[in-house]
């Protein structure tokens, strides 16, 4: 490699994280599926189900959702999170809500006459989704945010070595690394920590404050300027959070170490849970957040400098990302895709953009021939 000092951009999406074990878009929504489903079949076999408060009947959104889409095992999560979203909104479908009860104690409760019960409780439902069907939707959807949390907590940085040593030698000579991604796991973070490759991430480690058993360490006010490795978390990420202090409306963003739950006292000022872009419109609209916004314009700034940028299990499919890259970067023919079938990249196709068929575990530096 040549001793001139180059912009180097990385840019990393969902499928970088798979090797580490973390889940597929399809693993992930048969998961959420699994746990609603295991949660609807338990609150309705319970014996004393018509015992329970009405906050334990908070199925109703995910089922009615759900049941807009003729195949459950096709639908991608993020059109599924977009829609639960929109129910916020809805007035309430009462022939879905009889469908519903009607549907659930057939299949579930065990004794009593079930039309009796399917009338009063219908009753007693309207009554109460009407007046609280906001709150019952953002439960749906807080229980949704944390399956995906927990599903992304932990990983293994076995295979990765490659992808650190590349880093670490284009650290070691001087280059200038800015690694984007879109993913909300930690494990960028893990494997340069793992490697003692000294990174920005845009946190203020200076100043760490705490709340009872939380440590959190604010964004700093000038992100990703001195150091020679930069991370960005464009979507979020489970380790970050929005909060409000001293009566300020604005909401301010903090890196929080071991922040599950974060949500139980009165006195919390945090969100209850982590910052991160779900969702295909919702995404795309969270782009205007004043945060998010600040990455992407730091996003466009290393686009237009960089002599080289690199995506790696990036599948090309997120409209913002691409207009971003598309309005601040023209150097095609320096812009590598790597992926096991990197040459079927819409990059590739319709920007002659260079393929390497690889995946992680296997590539080198030698591959990217950067030069």
């Amino acid at each position: 490699m040549s001793n001139e000092k180059k912009h180097i951009a990385f840019l990393l999406g969902a499928g970088f994280s798979v090797p580490a074990g973390l889940p597929t878009a399809n693993d992930l929504w048969k998961m959420i599926l699994k746990h609603y489903k295991l949660q609807l079949e338990y609150e309705f076999k319970s014996s004393s189900v018509m015992e329970k408060p009405f906050t334990d009947w908070w199925l109703f959104p995910f089922w009615k959702t759900l049941k807009s889409y003729p195949n459950e095992n096709e639908i991608s999560y993020e059109d599924f999170f977009d829609r639960l979203l929109s129910e916020k909104e809805e007035k309430i479908c009462t022939t879905c809500l009889s469908n519903f009860i009607s549907e659930n104690i057939n299949n579930y409760w065990n004794g009593g006459n079930s039309q009796s019960l399917k009338a009063l409780l219908f009753d007693s439902w309207n009554r109460e989704l009407v007046n609280n069907h906001r709150e019952i939707v953002q439960s749906c959807i807080n229980t949704y945010q944390n399956i995906i949390r927990k599903s992304l907590s932990v990983v293994k940085i076995d295979g990765y070595d490659n992808f650190a040593s590349i880093i670490n030698n284009l650290y070691l000579c001087g280059n200038h690394i800015d690694i984007f991604t879109l993913n909300h796991d930690l494990l960028v973070e893990q494997l340069l920590q793992t490697w003692s490759i000294k990174f920005d991430d845009g946190y203020d480690y200076n100043n760490a404050k705490k709340i009872g058993k939380h440590l959190f360490y604010d964004v700093k006010t000038n992100m990703h300027e001195k150091w020679n490795v930069n991370l960005y978390k464009l979507h979020g990420s489970i380790d970050l959070y929005k909060y409000k202090e001293n009566g300020n409306n604005d909401y301010r963003y903090a890196k929080v170490i071991n922040g599950d739950p974060f949500m139980v006292s009165d006195d919390t000022i945090f969100e209850i849970h982590p910052y991160f872009l779900t969702g295909i419109t919702a995404k795309l609209q969270e782009y205007k957040n004043k945060y998010i916004s600040h990455l992407m314009s730091l996003f466009e700034t290393v686009l237009a400098k960089s002599q080289n940028l690199i995506m790696i299990g990036y599948s090309g499919n997120d409209g913002g990302i691409n207009n971003v890259i598309f309005e601040n970067y023209d150097n095609w023919s320096n812009t590598i895709i790597i992926s096991p079938d990197a040459n079927k990249h819409p990059f590739v196709k319709e920007k002659q953009a260079i393929a390497i068929n690889k995946g992680i575990e296997s590539l080198s530096l030698k591959d990217l021939n950067l030069h």
